[in-house]
């Protein structure tokens, strides 16, 4: 079983008779990362691929290892420093496959399900960290990987203020509108390309936006460090 919570995760106890063993890995929120002082995180999941692909890893955990129970549960939102992020807990007839099985989903989740973190650090930057390695895109998402692809396209920043000011989008025209407040009004200046931090928030507005009819909007895969990857290359040709 898997499943995402905002709520404090809580441990599991085993009640089951059969299982002659249960392994629990709990994921704690630190206060560093990459030698950075860490205050705070947020963790923002796509929620229709991470329940699905969450619930396969489990279950391809309980057959290969043959265990009796798997269950997985991951935070979004906000956490502070020593929450529990993520907690895997795995009961089986036998210590070794408990182990193994264990191991196997922590390290599955954090290659295929889409969840994102945003860390806030001590020297007052955020940054969006630690999206799937391997989670297929699906959906309304486009791979722009040249200047001159992207100026087919309208870029709309869909973030929030706060990170726009942060990171502002260079050198590329664009227009902003945040997510929760989008303003479906600038869906028809040219051909809309959403943008945000990492790519997944501008994918599910995109969704949503198909969904009421507005069938030509698409969203950049991989967001600003695409943007970012783009100018580099700019600046190297004109170098």
């Amino acid at each position: 079983m898997f499943e995402l919570t905002s709520e404090p995760i809580a441990p599991q106890a085993s009640n089951d008779p059969t299982s002659g063993a249960q392994v629990v890995f709990t994921g704690i929120v630190r206060n560093h990362n990459d030698g950075r002082d860490v205050l705070s995180l947020e963790y923002e999941a796509m929620l229709s691929v991470a329940d699905k692909e969450g619930e396969n890893i489990c279950e391809e955990a309980a057959q290969r290892f043959e265990a009796c129970s798997v269950h997985c549960v991951h935070r979004v939102g906000a956490l502070q420093i020593g929450d529990v992020a993520v907690q895997v807990t795995v009961t089986s007839k036998h210590r070794k496959a408990a182990f193994d099985a264990c191991a196997y989903v922590i390290d599955e989740v954090k290659k295929r399900v889409p969840i994102w973190k945003r860390e806030h650090y001590a020297d007052g930057s955020v940054e969006w960290v630690n999206a799937a390695q391997s989670v297929a895109h699906e959906g309304p998402a486009v791979l722009v990987d040249s200047h001159e692809s992207l100026k087919e396209w309208t870029l709309i920043d869909v973030r929030d203020a706060d990170e726009v000011a942060e990171d502002p989008i260079r050198p590329f025209p664009h227009l902003a509108s945040p997510v929760l407040h989008f303003d479906r009004r600038l869906l028809s200046q040219g051909r809309p390309l959403l943008v945000c931090a990492t790519g997944i928030r501008a994918l599910i507005l995109a969704d949503d936006l198909r969904r009421e009819g507005f069938t030509d909007v698409w969203s950049l895969t991989g967001g600003c460090t695409t943007l970012k990857q783009i100018a580099r290359k700019c600046g190297e040709s004109q170098g």
